[in-house]
């Protein structure tokens, strides 16, 4: 399926502006904006066209990507991991001194007019503090200007808010697209994917169409980016998120196009309904239900078996906070430290009560701290 259109509009086109940050020379290219607003998708779709641009040249182009999402450990160690080659990879320590001249070296042996990007994708995540960041080139760019001029290095930093770098004067900011711009980018996607599956094939069920659905969606993301309260939420405003809970109550919204088109209450009728929605098929599930319940008694039990077993019959008292049972204890002077005379000894009734409504209480702590 093709998938390659961009949410953004036309004045969020940043290659003319991108490619004169490049041409400036080597250092740090700051890319930042709000989630969902294209961030990586633009950087990644103008350095793909910039790979074939330069390779088309007879010039070497080499291209590292990494996100602080899913990195674990330092990000010089993964950049220099990459770097090597196969047969020399090792993971170890890498310092500033090392990634420097394993860069150097890159850029002494490709022909002139090469170019090397670095792309450390959501910078907001990364443990590294800026000043840390702000170092990370210094030593690749320790050259003459002719040969800093010779090649060039960038790394660029996507991130929701620009790091406090110092080294770094180039800013591209990115706003997050309106509803306008949604709708056009949603009938761009439905166009080439109904145009790549053939046009004319007939994708529908019993009572709704393909078409349909794809109005449903449209009509629905900009309903909810426009009108509050849906629009001032969370889920409003990352692009990716909503377009889940679109997916989530369009069961609801679909029906309504049957018989025309649904209004404003249909639409917030839905929105609040998509708790309701989602949680119908468990609970009209009687198995479920069934173990739900065995799951909730097992547990007590276990709670209760555990706390009745390994706490010795002289610490009861303190245990449970029972003050009758720890005056009695006091009183007979009866100090006995297995726990397993509590299942030879017969206890009061409500003692038992006792300990059962601690467990439970115990228990409905844990599943609201959870």
């Amino acid at each position: 399926m093709k998938a390659h259109a961009s949410c953004q509009g036309n004045g969020a086109d940043l290659r003319d502006e991108l490619d004169a940050s490049v041409e400036c020379g080597s250092g740090y290219i700051c890319i930042y904006g709000p989630p969902s607003s294209g961030k990586t998708t633009l950087l990644l779709n103008y350095l793909t066209a910039r790979e074939q641009h330069v390779r088309n040249m007879k010039r070497s182009f080499h291209l590292e990507y990494v996100s602080g999402k899913a990195l674990d450990g330092d990000p010089l160690q993964r950049l220099t991991w990459r770097l090597q080659p196969h047969t020399k990879r090792r993971r170890t320590e890498c310092s500033l001194q090392q990634f420097g001249c394993l860069v150097r070296q890159w850029l002494e042996s490709a022909v002139e007019g090469s170019e090397l990007h670095f792309v450390m994708d959501d910078a907001d995540m990364l443990e590294e503090d800026t000043i840390q960041i702000n170092h990370w080139l210094s030593e690749c760019l320790t050259v003459t200007q002719e040969e800093r001029n010779r090649n060039i290095l960038c790394l660029w930093i996507v991130s929701q808010m620009p790091l406090h770098l110092s080294n770094c004067f180039r800013f591209h900011f990115l706003s997050k697209p309106d509803a306008t711009t949604l709708q056009t980018w949603l009938n761009s996607l439905f166009a080439a994917n109904h145009g790549f599956c053939g046009g004319d094939l007939d994708v529908s069920t019993q009572q709704f169409t393909l078409g349909q659905a794809h109005t449903a969606v449209v009509d629905a993301v900009a309903y909810y980016k426009t009108h509050l309260p849906m629009r001032a939420s969370i889920v409003a405003q990352d692009l990716r998120q909503l377009l889940q809970r679109v997916h989530q109550i369009l069961p609801l919204l679909l029906p309504h196009y049957t018989s025309g088109r649904p209004n404003a209450m249909h639409h917030s009728a839905a929105w609040g309904k998509r708790r309701e929605f989602s949680a119908l098929g468990h609970s009209s599930d009687p198995l479920v239900a069934a173990l739900k319940r065995i799951g909730y008694s097992a547990m007590l039990w276990a709670v209760s078996a555990f706390y009745c077993g390994a706490v010795p019959m002289s610490k009861h008292a303190y245990v449970f906070d029972d003050q009758e049972l720890q005056r009695r204890r006091n009183s007979t002077g009866t100090n006995s430290t297995s726990h397993r005379q509590l299942f030879c000894l017969p206890q009061p009734m409500s003692f038992i009560c006792h300990v059962s409504c601690w467990c439970i209480g115990l228990y409905l702590r844990f599943v609201f701290i959870i």
